[in-house]
C-alpha cells in the first residue's frame, strides 16, 4: 500500500524515468542518437552552402561543366534549392551555346530569346553577348561584355578580391584579338592575371597577345620582337603548367617556341598530336571543344573553327611540319628537315575534312617567315 501510494505521489517522476530508460534502450538497440540528427542537418546545410559557392565561382570563371557538377551535388542534399536550380540552368545554357558556332539560324534564335533575359544578371548578360558575337553583331557583343563586368562589380561582396568578371574579361580580350587590336588584348589579359594567377587563361591570353605583338614588331624589323617573343614563351609556359593535357596550349606554345627553340617546339607539337589521337585525353572538355583561330593574317582576316577531330589532328601535323620548315630555314634548305616538312603536309592534306587546318598552316607560315627574318637579321648584326 505504501509502495502504491509512493508511486502515485511521484507519478510524473516515475513516468519520466521510464521514458528515459525506454529511450536509452531504443537508442542502444536501434543505434539511433538524436545528436547525430543535429550534426547531419548542420553538415547538410554546410555541404549545400559549399557546393553553391563553388558552383557559382566556377560559373563566373567560365568552367560550365564543373559548375553543373557542383550544382547537381547541391541538389542531392536539397532537391529544390532555387539558387542551385538557376545556376545549373545557366551553366547548361553556356554549354549549349558552344554547340552553335557554325549554325547562324540557331544562334539568331538564341539571340532573340536572350535579348530580355540578362537585364540585371551578369551571367545572362555575358551569355547574351556571346550569342550576339556568334551572329556577327560584334559592337553589341562588346557592349554586353562591358556591362557584364559592371554588373559583377556592382554585386561584389566587400570581402571578395576579384574586381572584375573574369569570363567577361576573357571574352573582351579575345574580341580584341579578332579585331587585330593586340595592345588592347594584352591589357585585358594582364588584368586577368591580376585577378588570379591560379587560372591558366590569363597566362594563355597574355602569351598569345605578346606573340602577335612580336609579329607586328618583326614586320617593322624592330629588335623588340625577340623580347616580346620571349615574354610570350614565359606566359604560355605558365599556362601549360596548369593544363599540360590541353592540346591547344601545347600547340600554341610550340608555335611561339619554334623560332627560339625548335627542338622543344617539335616535342610540344608531338604532344598536342598525341593528345588528339588519344581517346581518353581527347574527350577532355578543353580538347573536344571547337578550336578557334581568329583574324588569320594570310587570309584577309578570315576566322577558322575546327570542330572535327580529324581537322584538329591535321592541324597538329601541319604545325609539326612548320617546326621542320623553320629548322630548314635556319640551317640549310637542303636539310632532311624539309623532307619531313613535306611529308607531314601531305599527311595533313589526306586526313583533313575542311580547308580550315590548311588556312591555319598558311597563316603560321607567314608568321614564321616574318619572325625568322627579323630575329635572324637582328642576331647577325655586329
Amino acid at each position: 500500500m505504501n509502495l502504491y501510494k509512493t508511486i502515485k505521489e511521484n507519478l510524473t517522476v516515475v513516468t519520466l524515468t521510464v521514458s528515459i530508460i525506454t529511450a536509452c534502450l531504443y537508442m542502444v538497440i536501434f543505434h539511433v542518437y538524436p545528436w547525430e540528427s543535429m550534426l547531419e542537418i548542420h553538415a547538410r546545410k554546410q555541404a549545400v552552402a559549399n557546393h553553391l559557392k563553388l558552383g557559382q565561382k566556377l560559373l563566373d570563371y567560365g568552367y560550365y561543366s564543373q559548375a553543373v557538377q557542383e550544382f547537381e551535388q547541391c541538389l542531392k542534399f536539397e532537391s529544390s534549392n532555387p539558387r542551385a536550380l538557376v545556376g545549373k540552368r545557366k551553366a547548361y545554357l553556356f554549354l549549349e551555346l558552344q554547340k552553335i558556332d557554325c549554325n547562324p539560324g540557331v544562334a539568331l534564335a538564341y539571340r532573340d530569346f536572350f535579348k530580355k533575359q540578362g537585364d540585371d544578371d551578369y551571367n545572362l548578360t555575358l551569355l547574351t553577348g556571346k550569342v550576339h558575337l556568334k551572329v556577327g553583331e560584334e559592337d553589341q557583343a562588346l557592349e554586353l561584355f562591358q556591362k557584364a563586368r559592371e554588373l559583377y562589380k556592382a554585386n561584389l561582396i566587400s570581402d571578395q578580391k576579384e574586381p572584375d568578371y573574369y569570363d567577361a574579361l576573357s571574352s573582351i580580350g579575345w574580341y580584341h584579338y579578332d579585331k587585330g587590336q593586340f595592345s588592347e588584348m594584352e591589357e585585358c589579359f594582364r588584368q586577368m592575371k591580376g585577378i588570379t594567377e591560379r587560372d591558366y587563361r590569363g597566362f594563355y591570353g597574355l602569351g598569345y597577345a605578346l606573340y602577335m605583338k612580336a609579329y607586328q614588331l618583326a614586320k617593322s624589323k624592330k629588335p623588340e620582337a625577340r623580347e616580346h617573343l620571349e615574354q610570350a614563351v614565359e606566359n604560355l609556359a605558365n599556362a601549360l603548367n596548369y593544363v599540360p593535357q590541353v592540346a591547344g596550349v601545347n600547340a600554341d606554345l610550340g608555335d611561339v617556341l619554334r623560332i627560339l627553340n625548335n627542338k622543344v617546339a617539335i616535342d610540344l607539337h608531338k604532344q598536342a598530336l598525341s593528345i588528339y589521337e588519344d581517346n581518353e585525353l581527347y574527350n577532355l572538355e578543353d580538347n573536344k571543344n571547337t578550336y578557334y583561330t581568329f583574324h588569320l593574317i594570310g587570309s584577309d582576316g578570315t576566322n577558322v573553327s575546327l570542330k572535327e577531330r580529324q581537322d584538329k589532328i591535321a592541324c597538329a601535323k601541319y604545325q609539326l611540319a612548320l617546326d621542320y620548315y623553320a629548322s630548314a630555314k635556319k640551317e640549310n634548305p637542303r636539310t632532311p628537315d624539309l623532307t619531313k616538312h613535306d611529308d607531314l603536309v601531305k599527311e595533313g592534306d589526306k586526313i583533313r575534312k575542311t580547308e580550315g587546318p590548311k588556312l591555319i598552316y598558311k597563316d603560321q607560315r607567314i608568321i614564321v617567315d616574318t619572325l625568322l627574318s627579323a630575329i635572324m637579321s637582328s642576331t647577325s648584326r655586329p
